[in-house]
């Protein structure tokens, strides 16, 4: 493993502001490194956690070896006909997507699809992992998809390293690199931007070039490449914001940009907002678990409940996000930022990815007509943030944290349809997976301001 010192500075030059190449190049800046009213996946660069497939040897290496040990896990290939509602899950990973690939192939739902994002290289953002990584998880089955990371640092420098380049030219080139690295679309394979900066949501020249860029990354901009939607992950706020003055206006102007959201509804099929509910706002002490499942709801499910409530003018927005919006929730464990405070023992954070699961299963039982059948998680396991863990403990944790997870997703899967306890415990048992507490949590009731068009 490459040492702290190089894994820091990377970060740093990943952490160049893209306004610095001109607004004319831009799609914004990322938060500033340590921002902790953001939440982003920008930190992963910022603390330049190293991506490496799996934590040991322990874990499959090859396509051959995954797919013997998919066969002996009785991993299920097709979705069986009972599925009445197949869900979606898409994970972000800054690491370990072998292991956390092997983790749900143990526990899969049988009535759900698993998408992983790959990460591109540290060195060179613009630069794709393959060829062998996309076949390890596509060895898991045929219900198992690689996503390709697309860097939006990275493709800035890329733009502005030669003038005659444009963003269009950019998503031709990505796709390119994605063939040339094993990216497979025609086998359910796509891309995954990382991210779509509070610039895009304010507007102007950030935004243009974010259209550009996905609607040539679709389809070559003129139907020259096969059709691909792929995935976006949006830069949200954290749950413990204590204001919606800039936030809100921000969003109300963005969902009536008719035109930028009829590209993403050409173009994009899973739009990923950014949502990394917190332990200390979501593991109240003494509520229930029903009470827990309504605050944190209304975090997850802000820009959706947000653009309900809004007027006709905003319907391409909303129809759009209807069929594609879903959370990035949080399975990203020991963070002090970008993801919220995650410096938890284990046990907490498989609480509130429990918890998390409830909610989201909770409220897309309840709106199946608006809301997806898509759920998604942030994966950044991460022992650079001091105290560091001895290596065993946190091993031991994070394959603990991915056990959870996917036991969370199946039993809520488990038909097809929405079971939300089961995120608290399998079938028959006590719902003790989302009994726990930590000591000073309280809710953060300002989320449900989004719930209303009107201030």
């Amino acid at each position: 493993m490459r040492s702290l010192t190089l894994a820091f500075l990377l970060g740093v030059v990943l952490a160049v502001p893209s306004a610095a190449l001109g607004d004319d190049l831009s799609v914004g800046d990322p938060p500033t490194c340590g921002d902790s009213t953001v939440a982003t996946l920008s930190i992963v660069d910022c603390l330049g956690v190293e991506a490496v497939p799996s934590l040991d040897e322990t874990s499959p290496a090859t396509a051959d070896a995954v797919t013997a040990f998919a066969a002996s896990a009785g991993v299920v290939q097709e979705l069986p006909d009972y599925c009445r509602l197949p869900a979606e899950v898409v994970f972000y990973t800054a690491s370990l997507w072998v292991d956390l690939a092997q983790a749900m192939a143990t526990d899969a739902s049988p009535c759900a699809e698993y998408y992983f994002s790959i990460p591109a290289l540290a060195a060179d953002k613009t630069e794709l992992r393959g060829p062998l990584q996309p076949e390890l998880i596509r060895a898991f089955g045929p219900r198992f998809h690689a996503m390709a990371e697309i860097h939006f640092t990275g493709w800035s420098g890329w733009v502005a390293a030669n003038p005659t380049r444009t963003w269009c030219a950019a998503g031709v080139e990505a796709r390119r690199r994605m063939i040339d690295k094993n990216f497979r679309v025609e086998l359910g394979d796509s891309w995954s931007i990382n991210e779509l900066s509070s610039a895009v949501r304010q507007g102007g020249p950030a935004r243009v070039n974010a259209a550009n860029f996905i609607r040539c990354l679709y389809d070559g901009g003129d139907g020259s490449l096969p059709r691909a939607g792929g995935n976006v992950f949006v830069v949200g706020l954290g749950q413990s914001t204590n204001t919606m003055s800039v936030y809100k206006p921000n969003l109300r102007n963005w969902l009536t940009d008719s035109a930028f959201w009829a590209e993403m509804a050409r173009s994009v099929r899973w739009w990923g907002q950014e949502v990394y509910a917190h332990p200390s706002q979501t593991l109240v002490p003494g509520e229930s678990r029903n009470s827990r499942s309504r605050s944190v709801a209304d975090y997850l499910f802000q820009v959706a409940n947000l653009a309900e409530s809004g007027p006709e003018e905003i319907a391409v927005a909303r129809d759009y996000l209807r069929a594609s919006h879903y959370p990035l929730a949080n399975a990203a464990w020991r963070y002090a930022t970008g993801f919220g405070d995650t410096m938890v023992p284990p046990v907490v954070m498989q609480e509130l990815v429990s918890i998390e699961q409830y909610a989201m299963r909770q409220t897309i039982g309840s709106r199946p007509a608006t809301a997806a059948p898509f759920v998604g998680y942030a994966w950044a396991p991460n022992n650079l943030v001091q105290p560091r863990l001895p290596t065993a403990e946190f091993n031991a944790g994070t394959r603990a944290l991915a056990q959870r997870l996917a036991s969370a997703l199946r039993w809520t899967l488990a038909q097809g349809g929405s079971a939300p306890p089961g995120a608290c415990g399998p079938p028959d048992t006590e719902p003790i997976w989302c009994s726990g507490a930590l000591e000073g949590a309280t809710f953060n009731a300002l989320w449900a301001l989004l719930t209303s068009w009107e201030d």
